[in-house]
């Protein structure tokens, strides 16, 4: 803090500004820890990806999760269909295309 006090006396103001960012980049808080279905706190990392790995396990055999999922992704390939017009010639054509043709 002395050196930014001494740039800030001698106007020295953009080696100032940058000594302070510099200082305060330093110091980065990360937090790894989770909470598990019971709510106690997982702080290894192991046990983290464990929490999160069951958490997506459980989402996806949720029926009702699921069915939302579906119904997104019909609405995604609804909105991405094309006519043969649209295809661009230099376009590789998809799986789709091929297997229909």
């Amino acid at each position: 803090m002395k050196q930014v006090e001494k740039l800030h006396r001698q106007k020295e103001g953009r080696r100032m500004y940058k000594l302070v960012n510099d200082i305060r980049n330093e110091f980065k808080p990360y937090m790894t820890a989770c909470r598990d279905s019971t709510g106690m706190v997982l702080n290894e990392p192991s046990a983290n990806m464990e929490q999160w790995s069951q958490h997506f396990q459980n989402l996806l055999r949720d029926p009702n999760v699921m069915s939302v999922i579906t119904q997104e992704m019909g609405e995604v390939e609804k909105n991405t269909e094309r006519t043969e017009e649209e295809w661009d010639e230099n376009e590789p054509p998809t799986t789709d295309v091929v297997r229909k043709g």
